[in-house]
């Protein structure tokens, strides 16, 4: 059911509310109807048998607030179970993503978008109407239409739950883990070979005046690359139906949110933002597909973005990959090693890579006006889905504590558990796949 479907579904007129909330206590009602003064003292049973029409809009109410509890307790205890989450994600979502994705495939425009659009114009309409109540005295018929407005927005929610609550609950994705115990000077080396094929990439890439990279792909040529990649891993835990990616038109509003892109499983389509700088495109477009094929946790997401996009042959897909990695690998290294040999490896990055992070820094720290919401709503959003971290899910960070004992330069030596963006560098690097 559509988000239009919805709103006419539940705020159809009801003219006659304020007359059933006062004659239910079988109160005596001053109605003017055009000109005429007319009392009512009407009985419940002579309310509804002479005025049907009167008990629709909140019998409707009724049913859509049932609705919503039902399929919010179905997505509670569906994930109650890894079991059955896991056969939500790969019998009910996947099909779900993959007929809705057939549909919205067929829009050279984001049909997410134009939902979102409409909503904002119908609440705008709304809150006009809402005051307009109020000013007027009609406080019964405002709170009629917020109770409407409330009861919308929940069963969107609801659905929304409904559909992809479960598969956050589903089993952890099996990522090559690196377990064995490393040495400082491996960690080292593994940088400092990451770091080599960056600078190499870089230098491939042709550049704009500001010296960022240019992207020079479609987004539809991206998205077949690294769709591709997704079939090569041959693991039936991701859906081998890849919904359609599609650049936001209001890709400004994402920027101020500091979003680089939206997976929206009810409509299957994934969304990228075409503004942000080119080098994060094709790994948050990883992401972003990383979810819409089943894989709904934010950290499995990253590290199946990581991972299909250092697997390319592409050089700006690999670049993406080796420009997110860049920062885990020199905080591996600031951790393990000594603060000499953080020096070295950090020195050893290209001018052109170093320009490419500072003009990402640059672009994000002029575009932030909604950020602190979008935190706000991401964290309520990850936490309502049962990551207790919210959006700290995102962030791939290590474990290191002070042993107590230092280098001879004077830096700590610290004991270190690595992250699992850390250990899959590290297992990609001993199979050669990095």
């Amino acid at each position: 059911m559509t988000l239009v479907t919805l709103l006419f579904f539940v705020l159809w007129p009801n003219f006659k509310l304020s007359r059933l909330l006062l004659q239910v206590f079988n109160l005596k009602v001053l109605l003017i109807n055009k000109t005429k003064l007319l009392r009512y003292n009407l009985s419940m049973r002579s309310l509804f048998k002479n005025n049907p029409g009167i008990k629709h809009p909140w019998l409707r109410r009724f049913i859509i607030m049932i609705i919503s509890g039902l399929l919010l307790l179905a997505a509670y205890f569906l994930g109650l179970n890894e079991s059955s989450a896991e056969f939500w994600a790969r019998h009910i979502q996947r099909y779900w993503v993959y007929a809705f994705g057939h549909i919205s495939s067929i829009l050279p425009f984001s049909l997410f978008e134009i939902l979102v659009l409409v909503a904002l114009l119908f609440t705008l309409i709304w809150l006009v109407l809402f005051f307009k109540k109020l000013f007027k005295g009609r406080f019964i018929k405002a709170l009629n239409s917020l109770v409407d407005i409330v009861l919308v927005y929940a069963l969107i929610i609801a659905i929304y739950a409904f559909v992809t609550g479960p598969s956050y609950k589903r089993a952890p994705l099996n990522f090559p883990n690196y377990s064995e115990e490393i040495s400082s000077d491996k960690v080292k080396t593994i940088a400092l070979a990451y770091i080599d094929n960056f600078n190499t990439v870089a230098n491939d890439l042709e550049r704009d005046s500001a010296g960022s990279a240019k992207l020079r792909l479609s987004l539809d040529e991206l998205h077949n690359l690294i769709s591709e990649e997704y079939q090569k891993l041959n693991d039936d835990y991701f859906s081998s139906y890849s919904p359609k990616t599609k650049y936001l038109l209001n890709s400004w509003f994402l920027s101020e949110m500091q979003t680089t892109g939206i997976s929206f499983s009810l409509t299957g389509e994934n969304h990228v933002n075409k503004l942000m700088p080119p080098v994060e495109i094709p790994f948050t477009l990883a992401h972003e597909l990383a979810h819409s094929k089943g894989v709904m946790r934010e950290d499995d997401a990253n590290l199946c973005a990581l991972l299909v996009c250092l697997n390319s042959d592409n050089s700006f897909i690999k670049y993406s990959a080796y420009f997110r990695a860049c920062p885990r690998l020199l905080s591996a290294v600031y951790y393990s090693c000594s603060k000499e040999d953080f020096e070295e490896v950090q020195a050893s990055l290209s001018s052109l890579v170093l320009n490419e992070y500072a003009n990402y820094d640059e672009y994000w720290e002029e575009h932030k006006f909604f950020s602190e919401f979008q935190v706000w709503l991401n964290d309520l959003y990850l936490k309502s889905q049962g990551i207790s971290t919210g959006v700290d899910s995102y962030i791939d960070q290590e474990d290191a504590q002070e042993s107590g004992t230092y280098y001879p330069d004077g830096s700590p030596v610290y004991v270190v558990t690595y992250s699992p963006m850390q250990q899959l560098l590290f297992s990609l690097y001993d199979q050669g796949e990095y």
